[in-house]
């Protein structure tokens, strides 16, 4: 796992996208490849969209701030930034309006575009399209847990009042419709503090119109709301992510992380009664139904 600081470079990566989102394909022409094993790690993220494939850069910027990729084998520098590259099987041509708002919407996140992860731009590949995320850490969530990250009390009270104060950032800007499950979740560790960062972004109705697939979205049944997860009949409208689906996923989560633990009650009502909802009280929910 790699963790480096980004402010040194985000500047220079973002004067070479236009205000749209679409990333100069000559100046980022060493991201924009096939990616081989030497330069590209598959990075273990998760998506509602079939296909989607993540890789992880390692970068630096030369004396004339060209991007230079290091090899995955390579030690760490100050000088080194990541970069999360999600892969996409379609043309970009078809994806362009999706990434369009996408990119809007991770712009207006400004509690995690602060400092965890900036979604740079979006752009032609050989065999189908990417977007590239600056990011402070490449640790999920998922992997925190497995390594240990979140054996104390206040390390699980760090990542649910981030997470929280996430989604009640992004609702409270209009932004709504997250997969929200460990695997789409990056954590980054600071001096005595643990904070996470958004990267399963979805959307609501009108944007998710523009995708391709919005039709084939596979929705995790252990962590969805179960409007989402309704089967498509002919005809009927596709079910789309509300600010209460995301709560009720939010909800699922945040029990994951303590368990049957009284805390849960003390830190996540206050809370969570201050985000709209309407159609379920999340401090009621039992996980196995």
């Amino acid at each position: 796992t790699y963790i480096h600081k980004t402010f040194h470079v985000v500047e220079k990566l973002l004067n070479h996208i236009d205000e749209s989102g679409n990333l100069d394909t000559s100046y980022f022409a060493s991201v924009l490849t096939n990616p081989n094993i030497e330069f590209f790690s598959s990075q273990n993220i998760t998506n509602v969209f079939p296909d989607i494939r993540f890789y992880v850069v390692i970068a630096h910027l030369d004396q004339d701030s060209n991007i230079i990729l290091e090899p995955i084998s390579s030690k760490s520098s100050p000088d080194n930034f990541t970069l999360i590259i999600r892969h996409h099987p379609q043309n970009i041509n078809s994806l362009r309006s999706f990434f369009e708002e996408e990119f809007q919407c991770y712009q207006d996140l400004e509690i995690q575009s602060a400092h965890d992860l900036i979604y740079i731009g979006f752009g032609p590949l050989q065999d189908g399209c990417c977007v590239v995320f600056l990011t402070s850490s490449t640790l999920t969530l998922q992997t925190g847990i497995q390594q240990g990250l979140l054996l104390n009390n206040l390390s699980k009270l760090q990542i649910a009042k981030s997470l929280i104060d996430s989604i009640q950032y992004a609702h409270q800007n209009n932004i709504i419709g997250f997969d929200i499950r460990p695997n789409t979740i990056l954590i980054t560790q600071d001096i005595n503090n643990l904070s996470i960062a958004l990267i399963g972004y979805v959307g609501q109705k009108d944007q998710l119109s523009k995708h391709p697939d919005n039709e084939n979205i596979q929705w995790d049944s252990k962590s969805t709301a179960p409007e989402l997860l309704v089967k498509k009949r002919k005809a009927s409208k596709i079910p789309c992510p509300t600010t209460a689906s995301d709560i009720y996923s939010l909800g699922l989560l945040i029990q994951k992380i303590f368990g049957q633990s009284h805390i849960i009650q003390d830190l996540v009502e206050p809370t969570l009664e201050k985000i709209p909802q309407n159609r379920c009280d999340i401090l009621k929910m039992d996980g196995n139904n």
